[in-house]
């Protein structure tokens, strides 16, 4: 169990692996809350226009947040 545990905190200290983690994190939140909001945008606007645009922003608008996040 304590070869486990050491080989897991060497991983974690690989700054690599950290930041890997962190992108993965941030994407998986970026995603999550985008899903969400196209939900919500979904049952609140009823015009089919409208709602395609609205949609199309938030891609982008997601799309931007993770691009800053895997350059950070």
């Amino acid at each position: 169990m304590n070869e486990i545990r050491n080989y897991i905190d060497q991983l974690l200290s690989n700054p690599l692996v950290d930041r890997l983690l962190y992108i993965a994190i941030g994407i998986a939140i970026v995603t999550f809350i985008s899903y969400y909001l196209k939900r919500l945008l979904n049952r609140s606007i009823k015009d089919n226009a409208s709602k395609y645009r609205a949609r199309k922003a938030l891609n982008l608008l997601s799309y931007l947040l993770m691009i800053i996040i895997v350059l950070q």
